[in-house]
Protein backbone atom coordinates (compact mmCIF):
# COMPACT_ATOMS: atom_id res chain seq x y z
CA UNK A 1 0.00 0.00 0.00
CA UNK A 2 1.66 3.76 -1.00
CA UNK A 3 0.47 6.62 0.69
CA UNK A 4 1.47 10.41 -0.94
CA UNK A 5 1.46 13.54 1.17
CA UNK A 6 -1.37 15.08 2.54
CA UNK A 7 -1.15 18.58 2.88
CA UNK A 8 -2.27 20.05 6.32
CA UNK A 9 -5.65 21.33 6.35
CA UNK A 10 -7.88 23.48 8.99
CA UNK A 11 -10.59 21.10 10.51
CA UNK A 12 -12.47 24.16 11.79
CA UNK A 13 -11.08 24.54 14.81
CA UNK A 14 -8.88 27.66 13.57
CA UNK A 15 -5.47 25.60 14.65
CA UNK A 16 -4.17 24.70 11.14
CA UNK A 17 -5.52 21.18 11.74
CA UNK A 18 -4.01 18.27 9.83
CA UNK A 19 -4.97 15.13 8.44
CA UNK A 20 -6.70 13.11 11.41
CA UNK A 21 -7.32 10.05 9.63
CA UNK A 22 -6.71 8.98 5.82
CA UNK A 23 -8.40 5.44 5.18
CA UNK A 24 -7.67 3.31 2.02
CA UNK A 25 -8.37 -0.09 1.70
CA UNK A 26 -8.30 -2.07 5.00
CA UNK A 27 -5.64 0.26 6.36
CA UNK A 28 -6.00 3.66 8.08
CA UNK A 29 -3.44 6.83 7.79
CA UNK A 30 -3.62 8.67 11.27
CA UNK A 31 -1.52 12.01 11.78
CA UNK A 32 -1.93 14.15 14.59
CA UNK A 33 -1.90 17.90 14.51
CA UNK A 34 1.47 17.41 16.56
CA UNK A 35 2.74 15.79 13.62
CA UNK A 36 3.54 12.38 15.31
CA UNK A 37 2.31 9.93 12.68
CA UNK A 38 1.11 6.63 13.53
CA UNK A 39 -0.02 4.19 10.03
CA UNK A 40 -2.58 1.51 11.29
CA UNK A 41 -3.38 -1.79 9.15
CA UNK A 42 -5.60 -4.06 10.43
CA UNK A 43 -5.62 -3.70 14.23
CA UNK A 44 -1.91 -3.13 14.67
CA UNK A 45 -0.02 -0.57 14.07
CA UNK A 46 2.57 -2.02 11.92
CA UNK A 47 3.34 -1.69 8.24
CA UNK A 48 3.68 -4.70 6.08
CA UNK A 49 5.23 -4.81 2.58
CA UNK A 50 5.40 -7.68 -0.16
CA UNK A 51 8.43 -8.33 -2.07
CA UNK A 52 8.86 -9.45 -5.72
CA UNK A 53 11.99 -12.55 -6.15
CA UNK A 54 13.28 -12.13 -9.21
CA UNK A 55 15.81 -15.84 -10.14
CA UNK A 56 18.52 -15.98 -12.66
CA UNK A 57 18.59 -12.14 -13.32
CA UNK A 58 21.23 -10.48 -15.79
CA UNK A 59 21.56 -6.97 -18.02
CA UNK A 60 19.04 -4.62 -17.37
CA UNK A 61 15.96 -6.15 -14.97
CA UNK A 62 12.62 -4.29 -14.66
CA UNK A 63 12.24 -3.71 -11.35
CA UNK A 64 8.10 -2.75 -11.45
CA UNK A 65 7.37 -0.37 -8.75
CA UNK A 66 3.66 -0.17 -8.87
CA UNK A 67 3.09 -2.70 -6.18
CA UNK A 68 6.80 -3.57 -4.87
CA UNK A 69 9.75 -1.38 -3.62
CA UNK A 70 11.99 -4.62 -2.20
CA UNK A 71 12.76 -7.76 -4.50
CA UNK A 72 14.71 -10.60 -3.48
CA UNK A 73 17.56 -11.88 -5.82
CA UNK A 74 18.50 -15.58 -6.14
CA UNK A 75 20.90 -16.80 -8.82
CA UNK A 76 21.90 -13.92 -10.85
CA UNK A 77 24.08 -15.03 -13.66
CA UNK A 78 25.52 -11.65 -14.29
CA UNK A 79 25.47 -7.85 -12.91
CA UNK A 80 22.47 -6.57 -12.96
CA UNK A 81 21.30 -2.50 -13.78
CA UNK A 82 17.88 -2.35 -12.64
CA UNK A 83 15.21 -0.48 -14.37
CA UNK A 84 13.02 1.12 -12.22
CA UNK A 85 9.40 1.50 -13.61
CA UNK A 86 6.32 3.29 -12.90
CA UNK A 87 7.30 5.11 -10.31
CA UNK A 88 5.14 8.43 -10.53
CA UNK A 89 7.51 10.84 -8.99
CA UNK A 90 6.84 14.15 -8.84
CA UNK A 91 9.25 16.95 -8.24
CA UNK A 92 10.34 16.88 -4.73
CA UNK A 93 9.12 13.62 -3.78
CA UNK A 94 11.17 10.46 -3.21
CA UNK A 95 11.16 7.06 -2.20
CA UNK A 96 12.95 4.12 -1.08
CA UNK A 97 13.82 0.86 -3.31
CA UNK A 98 15.97 -2.16 -2.15
CA UNK A 99 17.20 -4.94 -3.65
CA UNK A 100 18.56 -8.23 -1.99
CA UNK A 101 21.02 -10.47 -4.07
CA UNK A 102 22.06 -13.91 -2.75
CA UNK A 103 25.44 -14.47 -3.94
CA UNK A 104 26.87 -17.52 -5.13
CA UNK A 105 30.42 -18.37 -5.46
CA UNK A 106 31.02 -15.39 -7.90
CA UNK A 107 29.81 -12.17 -7.14
CA UNK A 108 27.33 -9.97 -8.69
CA UNK A 109 27.39 -6.14 -9.01
CA UNK A 110 24.69 -3.52 -9.39
CA UNK A 111 26.68 -0.70 -11.18
CA UNK A 112 24.07 1.57 -12.94
CA UNK A 113 20.67 2.04 -12.61
CA UNK A 114 17.79 2.98 -15.27
CA UNK A 115 14.54 5.08 -14.53
CA UNK A 116 11.29 4.17 -16.83
CA UNK A 117 14.17 2.31 -19.16
CA UNK A 118 16.67 5.56 -19.20
CA UNK A 119 19.13 6.68 -17.91
CA UNK A 120 19.29 10.01 -19.14
CA UNK A 121 18.38 12.71 -16.27
CA UNK A 122 19.65 10.20 -13.75
CA UNK A 123 21.84 10.65 -12.07
CA UNK A 124 23.55 7.74 -9.39
CA UNK A 125 25.97 8.42 -6.29
CA UNK A 126 27.29 5.71 -4.21
CA UNK A 127 28.43 5.91 -0.77
CA UNK A 128 31.64 6.72 -0.02
CA UNK A 129 33.18 6.22 -3.63
CA UNK A 130 32.85 7.35 -7.31
CA UNK A 131 31.82 3.66 -8.87
CA UNK A 132 29.75 1.41 -8.07
CA UNK A 133 30.61 -0.85 -4.87
CA UNK A 134 31.46 -5.14 -5.99
CA UNK A 135 29.31 -7.42 -4.51
CA UNK A 136 30.72 -10.33 -2.02
CA UNK A 137 31.01 -13.39 -3.43
CA UNK A 138 28.94 -16.24 -0.66
CA UNK A 139 27.20 -13.24 1.22
CA UNK A 140 23.49 -11.93 0.99
CA UNK A 141 23.35 -8.06 -0.16
CA UNK A 142 21.96 -5.51 0.27
CA UNK A 143 21.85 -2.39 -2.58
CA UNK A 144 19.91 0.42 -1.08
CA UNK A 145 18.70 3.51 -3.18
CA UNK A 146 17.36 6.80 -2.16
CA UNK A 147 15.33 8.03 -5.49
CA UNK A 148 14.61 11.28 -5.06
CA UNK A 149 12.82 13.54 -8.32
CA UNK A 150 14.37 16.69 -8.44
CA UNK A 151 12.54 17.78 -11.41
CA UNK A 152 10.47 16.42 -14.35
CA UNK A 153 12.36 13.49 -15.57
CA UNK A 154 15.47 14.49 -13.16
CA UNK A 155 16.64 11.84 -10.30
CA UNK A 156 19.27 12.14 -7.77
CA UNK A 157 19.87 8.58 -7.05
CA UNK A 158 21.80 7.45 -3.97
CA UNK A 159 23.40 4.18 -3.34
CA UNK A 160 24.81 1.85 -0.96
CA UNK A 161 25.30 -1.16 -0.47
CA UNK A 162 25.59 -3.63 3.18
CA UNK A 163 26.69 -7.04 2.95
CA UNK A 164 25.40 -9.42 5.47
CA UNK A 165 26.85 -13.03 6.40
CA UNK A 166 26.77 -15.82 4.47
CA UNK A 167 24.03 -17.51 2.76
Amino acid sequence: MLFRSVPSHDSGGGGGGGVTSLTAGTGTFVSSTSGAVTIWVGNTSNLEETFESKTTATGVVVHDCTTNRLFYHTGATGNITPNFTNLSLASGEATSISLVVVQGGTARNVSGVQIAGTTTGVSLVWQGSASAPSGNANRTDVFSFSVLCTATNAYTVLGMLTSFGGI
